[in-house]
């Protein structure tokens, strides 16, 4: 799981049986890899790199999450080292990508270009991830921690449901900064 890693389900078997089964009654023999997308951002070469991974790996599939990840399907654990190699060629990552590590950092997709943009996060997202992705001090955490950064004044990382979020505000004595939002989460009756 530290490293973006899951065994995949058998086909066939739902959400709901994973309670009752036993793991050797689930487990298939292919794994799901998950990408991490920080800030959601991807360049030219790395959207190349991970469409040749979904044609050669993935059975030409590829999920693009609401979380900004890309989820590969149908992997051979044989095949793992190569798609490491070719994803970090490109500089990109499947580490705490999954497990209770903190998550990818959810970012604007206009972040640095939008002309209404109060702040670019684009910068707190590479030191946020600079500290602490791969850092054995958050790497086994009590539980996923999910976190967003954004400057759009459109609101448009869902920051109520991070755990933590920074949100971009103009203030009126300090100029372009950010609001801190913390305990997000989905609810059916969020407080």
């Amino acid at each position: 799981r530290w490293w973006g890693l899951y065994t995949q389900r058998k086909p066939g078997i739902d959400g709901g049986k994973t309670a009752v089964l036993e793991p050797e009654e689930l487990d298939d023999k292919y794994f799901m890899l998950r990408v991490r997308i920080d800030g959601g951002r991807l360049t030219t070469q790395q959207l190349r790199v991970v469409g040749e991974i979904s044609q050669e790996f993935a059975r030409g599939t590829a999920d693009l999450t609401d979380r900004q990840n890309v989820q590969y399907h149908w992997i051979r654990i044989e095949d793992v080292p190569e798609i490491w190699r070719r994803l970090e060629e490109v500089g990109l990552s499947t580490t705490e990508a999954c497990g209770d590590t903190p998550r990818v950092i959810l970012g604007s997709p206009v972040a640095g270009i939008a002309e209404n943009e109060i702040i670019d996060g684009t910068p707190a997202i590479d030191e946020i991830q600079r500290r602490f992705i791969g850092n054995p001090d958050f790497s086994n955490l009590p539980r996923k921690f999910k976190s967003a950064v954004s400057g759009s004044p459109h609101l448009d990382v869902a920051h109520e449901i991070n755990d933590i979020a920074f949100v971009g505000v103009n203030h009126p004595e300090h100029g372009p900064g950010f609001d801190l939002w913390v305990g997000g989460g989905l609810s059916t009756n969020p407080k």
